[in-house]
């Protein structure tokens, strides 16, 4: 991953004028690449740090604020604010415990919970206190509650106020379900799931239950499950539902307008899925929703203004991706949406309130410090890589 791509290396030419032919023609077959690529994708400003698996989350004032994460240095407290309208990065106070891996929730007041994750303290402590982001004083503030550390799991805001969280990682065993209360900062176990996982997916239904999909249920050994369950936060039950038609994990999934949810992307046994599926919670089935171009684990789904779904990056059969590609609700197929400038993978993406999608950081053969916009405006010509 670390490695340097290498150089083309000049063909070997007998002329100047072969050389200056051969010179020509690469040039306009760059020309033509980098025109097709940067259609959709525009340059946006630079971070001030690089990072991958840090947070992303839309102010109330439309700026996204990026916390956390990690690059070569290790795990980082540092944060900082995109102005859209300036096309700059802002500074922002550090996170008093820097982690990755974690889950940032914008609260209905405006503000941002922090929780869950990998400390960059060492030895890592028992728990994490969780943290919110006031953007009235722009400071970070201790809430009550901490949680013990942990990654590849998930994180639900549920409608009563409550964190739902799901599986995940902690190094010795997969954590069951807990119920966090932001306001009392207590925690408390829900009923048994009905299969313990990680690296899985967990999405909010319309009626307020929370669906869980696939995932890992051996630590270690990359097996991933087509099983899935749904917690029931009123009855305090978790039952199983239909099962994906692929076992996956690393995927990821996204809140469709009809209620169905769309799972993308992930990987089984060291290759990557690029079958995508929806569930329709009222029938209890998936339906098969097309392929991706590209297989690829851990890519960002974004739901643009005119309900396409923007799947970005994420990593493929050998390394990470530059395409992204988009899926229509109405025809349920997949469709090119250009290249990035760079290869992304652990790399946010987020809605602004121009329509544009702001994705940042993430690595390719390095750690990356570069964002970037997709405009929906902009018409992609065709083709991926």
């Amino acid at each position: 991953m670390n490695t340097q791509p290498e150089r083309c290396a000049r063909p070997a030419t007998r002329t100047a004028r072969a050389r200056n032919h051969w010179t020509r023609l690469l040039l306009c077959l760059f020309a033509t690449s980098t025109a097709s690529a940067s259609q959709s994708w525009i340059p946006a400003a630079d971070m001030s740090h690089e990072r991958r698996f840090a947070s992303a989350t839309l102010l109330d004032d439309g700026t996204v604020l990026v916390a956390g994460g990690e690059n070569i240095d290790g795990v980082l407290s540092a944060s900082e604010i995109y102005a859209p309208a300036l096309d700059a990065w802002l500074p922002a106070p550090d996170i008093p415990w820097g982690r990755v891996s974690h889950h940032a929730i914008a609260l209905a007041n405006g503000e941002v919970m922090i929780l869950g994750g990998v400390s960059a303290l060492s030895p890592s402590p028992p728990a994490l206190p969780v943290l919110v982001y006031d953007p009235d004083d722009g400071q970070w503030h201790a809430s009550p509650g901490a949680l013990a550390p942990r990654t590849l799991d998930s994180a639900t805001l549920l409608d009563n106020g409550s964190v739902l969280l799901v599986g995940g990682y902690d190094e010795s065993q997969i954590p069951g379900a807990t119920l966090f209360d932001p306001t009392t900062g207590n925690s408390v176990s829900t009923a048994a799931m009905q299969i313990p996982r990680f690296d899985h997916v967990a999405l909010k239904l319309t009626d307020g239950r929370v669906l869980v999909a696939g995932g890992s249920t051996t630590p270690g050994a990359g097996t991933a499950t087509a099983a899935c369950e749904v917690y029931d936060p009123v009855a305090n039950t978790w039952s199983p539902v239909a099962s994906l038609a692929f076992a996956r994990q690393a995927a990821n999934a996204i809140l469709l307008d009809d209620g169905k949810v769309l799972v993308a992307g992930g990987a089984v046994d060291g290759s990557t899925v690029r079958m995508s599926e929806t569930y329709d919670p009222t029938t209890n089935t998936w339906t098969d929703s097309g392929e991706l171009s590209v297989g690829r684990f851990v890519p960002t789904l974004t739901r643009l203004p005119d309900g396409r779904i923007l799947a970005v990056g994420g990593v493929g059969e050998a390394a990470p991706v530059a395409s992204a590609e988009l899926f229509d609700q109405v025809t349920r197929q997949w469709s090119a949406a250009g290249r990035m400038a760079d290869l992304r993978s652990g790399h946010t993406a987020m809605l602004l309130p121009n329509g544009r999608v702001l994705v940042a950081g993430g690595n390719g053969f390095n750690f990356l410090r570069s964002a970037e916009l997709y405009d929906p405006q902009r018409i992609y010509a065709d083709g991926f890589e």
